[in-house]
């Protein structure tokens, strides 16, 4: 991937049990972990111009330029884009907001970047080097796509918790025991390293809040 620009795969919304069950929400389950991956987001931290490149960047937006989408941006009160080279010619990308994922006072840019039936595909723009824009990357090496929505029978979602970022997931084949998985990130320059795993059951009606935030997005001020 060439420098500035983002390649998006919209392929990640064809997941299973995404948008192909219309059955009814879910109503029952008992948490089988110690730990509680879908608990609302720590305090948030939008990078209040106190941290490096001036906070991180700042009044972003996406326009459309010719054929290509271009993330603008100020930081420390200058202007810098991001090409947006997004495959899906349909696709409106937004920003949903900024939060400081890791903590070091400059916030990431989250950007919506395509959509399907039951859910969107979230992508981060963080700053790097001379602090210009960069995409943040998953672990794997290529850009970060985190997919956040729900159907009946599966749930995708994203929280940031403790300087760092958790990937959530849900699956039920009967609508009443939920049984999901987590993966904890942290962003090291531009790109997410694995911390740590974690897996349970949810039950509901008990646990209809915790299955709820498991196809939600949990990034304090962000909102899809």
């Amino acid at each position: 991937m060439g420098p500035g620009a983002v390649l998006v795969a919209l392929a990640v919304l064809g997941m299973p049990g995404c948008g192909d069950d219309d059955g009814p929400a879910a109503s029952s389950a008992s948490t089988t972990s110690s730990t509680d991956p879908s608990a609302p987001a720590s305090t948030a931290r939008n990078g209040d111009g106190e941290g490096p490149c001036g906070g991180g960047p700042q009044d972003a937006r996406v326009r459309r330029s010719g054929d290509q989408w271009v993330l603008d941006a100020e930081i420390d009160g200058r202007p810098v884009e991001l090409v947006l080279a997004i495959e899906d010619r349909t696709a409106e990308p937004r920003v949903l907001g900024r939060h400081d994922v890791d903590g070091d006072g400059a916030g990431e840019v989250f950007v919506e970047l395509g959509r399907g039936a039951a859910a969107a595909v979230v992508g981060l723009v963080t700053v790097a080097g001379d602090c210009e824009l960069a995409p943040v990357l998953g672990p794997d090496g290529f850009l970060a796509q985190l997919p956040v929505g729900a159907s009946a029978a599966t749930q995708r979602g994203v929280a940031c918790r403790d300087d760092r970022l958790v990937e959530l997931s849900g699956e039920t084949t009967d609508g009443r025991t939920f049984r999901w998985t987590s993966r904890t990130l942290e962003l090291v320059d531009t790109a997410f390293t694995v911390a740590e795993t974690d897996e349970g059951t949810y039950t509901s009606p008990q646990d209809d809040e915790e299955i709820r935030r498991l196809g939600a997005l949990d990034c304090g001020p962000v909102t899809l």
